[in-house]
């Protein structure tokens, strides 16, 4: 061997083989070193300016040929004595290597593009057979397409070998250095990037099997596990990149070696929930999305790749790597579909929000990449000025940071200290990926509390903002902060302020459940949503809304808007037309009443819309209606303005049981009035009048003669009727009550107006009492007033006198 190098070097010295290696040099490395990725850019790299292209690959062409002409242990040896940096040298020339001499297309006498892969079946020989080829002509001219592309293969081949050989000596006996720090440092980081420029190289036959059994080294010692997940991101980026459906030998190989890294990785991690893999995975695939220049052909790859890993993990019997390759499996699958879908989305910006949380959400086991998406969110809702979902976007990022500082022991508490702002916090971020990667810190964390902040104030929320506000005071007073911390003190004042003014004049959401019915919506066909407006909108406005966003969408599709409640059977409709039925919903609380405003408007997940039953115009006695109950996947509001319904419940209302949840609500209004420390005297006056006034307490009046009369009550249930007889109770309570107080607020030029009022509440608590007086022998609990006295001390009317 030692004389067969001595023969390549003066055989390289003599002019002959000094032309020779100018015309394969040249062939090969015109087209490389003059991009912007050359040689002379890259500082870190020895300078080659100061040659033409030709000595640069003559002089590396050489230098390869001489290590791989030395011995074994000359070698070990030699390696061995090298420091950091001259090994870093070292491979920096085995790079340069495979740069000077790439394969090339035989048809047009350029690099291969990175898109495709070797399709050459040329036969592999050494340098020396190359050198010695007195076939081809020393000065270049005469030789076809083929024929450059010919020598320049053969060339690149034996390069990539050499290199490898190399290379195989630093892994397989320098574990030591590579594995320093978790392999966080330079040297291995260096070896890696030498095996992505062979991958990148387009390797076939002897070099790509040479080439995977390199790679296979790369899993010795755990070195692509430790600390830092670089090495893992690097490698499993181009493994991903470099799958190629044509090339049945390749794809194999790829598949084959990433089920091994994704068992290696449930070793390393056998508890994790989301592994390092997964989460590298899903990040070189969102990478190779947003850089297709083709986006069809991608997803057919993509897929055919997960086919390949899900027949090697099942090869491979062990059931947690199943497992992890059947999540890894959806996850991925779940991301090119919903890329696509936002392509074809652009134009409806609530179905666009939807989609990009959905890839948010497929990236749970990687917080970085589920921020940026997040941010995207946001981004969006700014732009339509939805300020609530924006703000709330900014607080689950915000949640990502402080979990990640929390696992790091940075932060006492983690998503947890945002679950007081939306509830979703903990149904969305309790189990994301860790991610060593996401620069997370109490910077970072401040500037996503701070814009979450400035969008509450913007969408009317003082008191989300506030709450958001005092989770930035400990770290600012902690940081010393001073001057910032004021400006935090001062926008929780000016919060506050803004908190009691609502107390008196609420600011309202508008709740719609929109229903899609057609062939036109694809897969929302049959879905119903909750859709949340920042003010109070009117049905017809929500569907003017509607109908300007997705008639233009739809085309050639006709839309028809359902404004009415009534049940829907989807087989009766036309297909061919886009039906869309918008109905307005109310907050729902099954238990008790929050007495506040934002308390009812805040992290609601069941809606309400009821639709009467029965003649229009009927009796009281026989108005019934049905009661249909929505449960949504979120809370509303959320980061996105609509919500699915998960599920749909219909009750059954009976005529008394209409009649009680009318008096209810209309009592319930009233006392939320009394409840204010600074009651709104214009809408207390209206809503007083709308309760005792002679027009209209005909309602009240009506529900008691037909159902707590003497020749009704046998037909309803004792417990019914018992409650509606409570509920006028408490309802005349709270009129007296409503009454004293504004005959206490009124100015001097409207006490004629309160002493109406007041006039109009004793008749209406008189004609009350009266038709109670009927039933004065039905109470038969021992101890207990009887409801003519309950109504009389009400009214203040004497009891002797009913």
């Amino acid at each position: 061997m030692e004389h067969r190098a001595r023969l390549e070097w003066d055989s390289a010295r003599k002019g002959h083989s000094r032309d020779r290696l100018s015309l394969l040099s040249g062939v090969a490395t015109v087209d490389t070193l003059s991009d912007a990725d050359s040689l002379s850019a890259r500082a870190s790299e020895p300078r080659s300016d100061k040659l033409d292209l030709a000595d640069t690959a003559a002089l590396v062409l050489c230098a390869l040929q001489l290590l791989n002409a030395l011995h074994h242990d000359v070698l070990l040896a030699w390696w061995g004595s090298c420091d950091e940096t001259e090994l870093i040298d070292a491979l920096a020339l085995l790079e340069l290597a495979l740069r000077c001499f790439p394969r090339r297309d035989a048809t047009t006498d350029r690099p291969l593009p990175a898109d495709r892969g070797a399709s050459l079946p040329l036969r592999t020989l050494d340098v020396a057979s190359v050198l010695e080829d007195d076939t081809l002509p020393v000065d270049g001219r005469g030789l076809s397409f083929g024929e450059h592309a010919l020598v320049a293969n053969r060339l690149s081949d034996e390069m990539a070998l050499a290199v490898l050989q190399q290379l195989h000596l630093v892994v397989s006996h320098m574990q030591d250095k590579l594995s320093y720090r978790g392999g966080d440092n330079t040297l291995a980081r260096k070896s890696v990037d030498v095996y992505v420029a062979l991958l990148r190289s387009h390797p076939h036959g002897r070099v790509q099997r040479a080439l995977f059994q390199g790679l296979q080294q790369l899993r010795q010692g755990q070195l692509l596990f430790g600390p830092s997940a670089h090495l893992c991101a690097v490698l499993c980026s181009e493994l991903v990149r470099c799958y190629d459906v044509s090339s049945p030998a390749l794809a194999d190989r790829v598949a084959q070696l990433l089920i091994a890294l994704l068992k290696d990785n449930v070793s390393v991690q056998p508890h994790a929930h989301v592994l390092r893999m997964q989460q590298q995975m899903v990040k070189a695939v969102s990478e190779l999305l947003g850089q297709a220049s083709e986006p069809g052909v991608l997803p057919a790859r993509m897929a055919d790749l997960l086919a390949r890993m899900s027949r090697h993990a099942e090869q491979d019997g062990d059931e947690r790597v199943c497992r992890h390759m059947a999540a890894l499996h959806s996850t991925v699958t779940s991301i090119v579909q919903s890329t696509q879908d936002v392509s074809r989305c652009s134009a409806i910006p609530d179905r666009l929000a939807q989609l990009q949380l959905k890839i948010a959400n497929s990236y749970a086991c990687n917080p970085q990449l589920r921020c940026t998406w997040l941010e995207l969110v946001a981004r969006g809702h700014e732009q339509q000025e939805q300020w609530c979902e924006a703000a709330l976007c900014c607080v689950h990022i915000a949640a990502i940071h402080a979990e990640t500082m929390h696992r790091a022991q940075r932060h006492p508490h983690g998503w947890a200290a945002l679950a007081s702002v939306s509830c979703n916090v903990h149904e969305d971020e309790r189990g994301m990926g860790d991610d060593p990667d996401l620069a997370a810190s109490e910077d970072s964390l401040l500037s996503w509390l701070d814009r979450a902040a400035r969008a509450m104030q913007q969408a009317h929320k003082p008191v989300l903002a506030a709450r958001l506000l005092q989770l930035m005071l400990p770290m600012l007073e902690q940081q010393r902060l001073w001057q910032r911390l004021s400006q935090c003190h001062l926008a929780l004042h000016r919060a506050y302020e803004r908190v009691h003014e609502q107390t008196s004049k609420p600011r309202v959401d508008s709740f719609f459940r929109v229903a899609f019915f057609g062939e036109a919506f694809a897969d929302e066909h049959g879905h119903e949503f909750v859709y949340r407006e920042s003010r109070a909108v009117g049905l017809a406005a929500m569907c003017d809304q509607l109908e300007h966003v997705y008639a233009r969408q739809l085309a050639p599709h006709k839309l028809s808007l359902l404004r009415d409640s009534a049940p829907v059977c989807p087989d009766t409709l036309d297909p061919a037309v886009a039906h869309i039925q918008v109905t307005f919903v109310e907050p729902y609380w099954p238990a008790r009443r929050p007495a506040d405003a934002h308390q009812r408007q805040h992290d609601v997940t069941q809606f309400v819309f009821e639709t009467p039953i029965g003649a229009h115009g009927a009796p009281v006695h026989e108005q019934a209606k049905s009661r249909t109950l929505l449960t949504t996947e979120r809370a509303l509001p959320y980061v996105t303005r609509r919500v699915r319904v998960v599920h749909s419940q219909v009750e059954q209302l009976s005529p008394i049981q209409t009649a009680i949840d009318a008096m209810q609500r209309r009592t319930d209004e009233l006392d939320d009035l009394l409840q204010h420390s600074s009651t709104d005297l214009k809408r207390l006056q209206l809503t007083l009048q709308g309760s005792v006034s002679a027009q209209v307490n005909a309602g009240p009046l009506v529900y008691a003669e037909a159902f707590l009369h003497r020749d009704r009550l046998q037909h309803y249930q004792p417990q019914h009727t018992h409650a509606l007889r409570r509920l006028f109770r408490r309802f005349l309570d709270v009129c007296k009550r409503a009454v004293q107080l504004n005959s206490a607020l009124v100015a001097s030029d409207q006490h004629e107006y309160a002493r109406l009022l007041d006039s109009e509440y004793h008749l209406l608590a008189r004609s009350m009492a009266t038709l109670d007086a009927h039933m004065a022998d039905e109470e038969t609990q021992p101890n207990r007033p009887s409801s003519v006295r309950v109504l009389a001390e009400i009214s203040g009317v004497n009891d002797s006198s009913v």
